[in-house]
C-alpha cells in the first residue's frame, strides 16, 4: 500500500479532472447518460467489487484491478457530479453532506478508530459472542472513526484552516 503503488489511482482521477476542465465532451456525455446507464454502471461497479475474489483467479486481472476500481469511482464522481438522470444525488442527503466536512480525518484516521475498535470488544470479551457479531469491529470502528475526525476537525484542523486565505497568494 505504498503511495507509489497507488499512483495510478490518482493519475486516473487527475486525467479525469483534466479531461473535464478540458474539454465538455466527457462531462455532456455523462449528463445525457439515461438512467438505465446509471443503474448498470453501478450494479457492475458493485459486482467488480463483491466479485474480486473471482475476477483474481484471471489471468493478468491483478494487474488491472486497481484500475478497474479506479475507473467504477471515478465514474461515480462524474455521475454524481455532472449526470441529470441521477437516481439520488449525494449532496442532497444532508447527513452524508454534514459528515462530508470531515471525510479527510476519516481518511487519515479510520485505521486508528477500527484498531480501537477491534481492542475495545476484544477488552469487553465480545469478540465472537452474539452481541459482538452484530456490534461488530466495523460498525463501533466506524462510530469511533466519526468520533475521532470530528474532534480532529474541530480542534486541530479548523484552526490551521484558519490561516489559509492569510498566506495565498491570490487574495479572495
Amino acid at each position: 500500500m505504498h503511495t507509489l503503488s497507488l499512483i495510478g489511482d490518482m493519475a486516473l482521477g487527475g486525467l479525469v479532472a483534466w479531461l473535464c476542465f478540458r474539454d465538455d465532451r466527457l462531462t455532456s456525455a455523462v449528463a445525457r447518460l439515461p438512467r438505465w446507464a446509471i443503474g448498470l454502471g453501478y450494479v457492475a461497479g458493485v459486482a467488480l467489487i463483491y466479485g474480486r475474489h473471482v475476477l483474481w483467479q484471471l489471468p493478468g486481472y491483478p494487474a488491472l484491478d486497481r484500475l478497474v476500481l479506479a475507473c467504477f469511482f471515478a465514474f461515480v464522481l462524474l455521475e454524481q457530479n455532472y449526470a441529470r438522470h441521477s437516481f439520488v444525488k449525494m449532496s442532497q442527503l444532508r447527513l452524508l453532506s454534514y459528515w462530508g466536512t470531515y471525510t479527510y480525518g476519516l481518511y487519515c484516521l479510520h485505521f486508528l478508530a477500527l484498531l480501537a475498535a477491534y481492542q475495545l470488544l476484544h477488552r469487553l470479551g465480545l469478540n465472537g459472542t452474539p452481541l459482538g457479531v452484530v456490534l461488530g469491529d466495523n460498525a463501533v470502528g466506524l462510530l469511533l472513526a466519526l468520533a475521532i475526525s470530528w474532534v480532529s476537525f474541530n480542534f486541530y484542523e479548523k484552526p490551521f484552516l484558519k490561516f489559509k486565505n492569510r498566506f495565498a497568494f491570490i487574495k479572495h
